[in-house]
C-alpha cells in the first residue's frame, strides 16, 4: 500500500455521508493506510442510520448538517475547518467506497501544487446520464472559459485558501461543478489526475444512481454556470 508522504502541506479528507454505514469505516481505514490521518464527515441531516456513530468510533470528526444533499454537509464540515483554522489542502472524496485508494493515495501525493484545484479523472464508463449530462457541460464550458474539462469528478483536491475565494452556494447538488465554473471565473489553475474506480462500491450514488435526481442536479449546474458570482474584482 502507497503511504503518502506529505512534507510541506497538510490535508484533510472531507467525506459527505447519508446511510453510508456499509463503507464509512472501510474508506476511513483506506484513507489511513494512505497516510491521511484527518479526517471530516459531514453528516447529512437525514440520515437514519449508524453512520455517524462508525465513522466517530473509527477516529473521524462528524459534522452535522443542517441541509440534505451533497452541498449541505460539505459546505457545513468546510465551517468546521474554517473555525479551527485549518490552512491546508482539502480532499473531498465519497463514501461508498468506489476508487482504488492507492490512487487516490498517488493524487494526493504527486498532485501539482502549484495547482489551486487537482480533479481525479475516472476510469470507469458512467451511466448513460451522467455520461450526457457531462459532455453536454464540458462543451457549455469550452465555450465559456476555452477550457476542456477532463471530468467534473467528486474526488477532489481544492486548497482551504481557494475554496474561500469561490463563494460557493448549497444548491444541494452541484458542488463540483460550482467549484470549476466559479475556478475559471476566478483563472484559478486546475490540473487533472487519472484515478481508477473499483468494482466493489458499497450503496447506490445519491445523485447518479437515480435519473430524477441527476435531472435535478443537471438543473443546479445550469443555475451554478449563469448565476455564478460576478467577482467584480477579476471582470
Amino acid at each position: 500500500m502507497l503511504i503518502i508522504e506529505i512534507a510541506n502541506f497538510s490535508v484533510v479528507a472531507l467525506i459527505p455521508c447519508r446511510n453510508e454505514a456499509a463503507s464509512i469505516v472501510a474508506v476511513i481505514e483506506g484513507l489511513r493506510a494512505i497516510g491521511i490521518n484527518e479526517i471530516v464527515v459531514g453528516l447529512d441531516p437525514k440520515n437514519t442510520d449508524d453512520t455517524a456513530t462508525l465513522a466517530e468510533l473509527a477516529g473521524a470528526t462528524v459534522v452535522k448538517a443542517e441541509s440534505s444533499g451533497y452541498d449541505g454537509p460539505c459546505l457545513a464540515s468546510i465551517d468546521h475547518l474554517r473555525a479551527i483554522g485549518f490552512a491546508g489542502w482539502v480532499l473531498f472524496l465519497d463514501a461508498g467506497n468506489k476508487y482504488v485508494m492507492e490512487t487516490v493515495g498517488a493524487l494526493v501525493a504527486g498532485f501539482d501544487p502549484t495547482a489551486d484545484i487537482t480533479f481525479g479523472v475516472r476510469d470507469r464508463q458512467m451511466r448513460w446520464h451522467q455520461r450526457l449530462g457531462n459532455n453536454l457541460f464540458h462543451i457549455v464550458l469550452y465555450l465559456r472559459f476555452r477550457h476542456w474539462v477532463n471530468d467534473v469528478s467528486s474526488l477532489r483536491v481544492v486548497k482551504m485558501s481557494v475554496l474561500e475565494e469561490l463563494q460557493l452556494e448549497d444548491r444541494q447538488f452541484s458542488l463540483p461543478f460550482q467549484t470549476i465554473v466559479h475556478a475559471l471565473k476566478l483563472h484559478k489553475k486546475i490540473h487533472y489526475t487519472p484515478i481508477r474506480c473499483t468494482q466493489e462500491r458499497t450503496g447506490t450514488s445519491k445523485v447518479s444512481g437515480d435519473v430524477r435526481n441527476s435531472l435535478k442536479a443537471a438543473r443546479q449546474m445550469a443555475l451554478s454556470l449563469f448565476r455564478a458570482p460576478k467577482f467584480d474584482q477579476m471582470e
